[in-house]
C-alpha cells in the first residue's frame, strides 16, 4: 500500500510574476543558449520564434500564450501550402 506524504506548501504566488524581471542582457543570453541548443539539434529557429521567446522572457506574454501563437502561426503556414 502506498503511503501519501504531505509536502509543505511553497511560497505563495504564481511563479514568474513573483520574480524580478530579467534584464535585456539576461534575456539575450538565454536566447543565445536556447538557439545554440537548437543548432546542435540541427534546427535553426526562425526570427518569429525567437521573438516569441523574447516576449515571453520579458513577461509580455505567458508560456501558454507563446505556444498558442506559435501553433496558430504554424497552422497558418500549412494552410498557405
Amino acid at each position: 500500500m502506498t503511503k501519501l506524504v504531505r509536502v509543505p506548501d511553497g511560497p505563495k504566488g504564481n511563479g514568474m510574476t513573483d520574480k524580478k524581471p530579467l534584464t535585456e542582457e539576461e534575456i539575450e543570453a538565454a536566447l543565445e543558449g536556447a538557439t545554440a541548443g537548437h543548432r546542435l539539434a540541427e534546427h535553426e529557429p526562425d526570427e518569429q520564434t525567437v521573438d516569441l521567446a523574447r516576449r515571453q522572457l520579458r513577461g509580455e506574454i505567458s508560456a501558454d500564450e507563446a505556444v498558442q501563437l506559435e501553433i496558430a502561426r504554424t497552422l497558418e503556414e500549412f494552410d498557405r501550402d
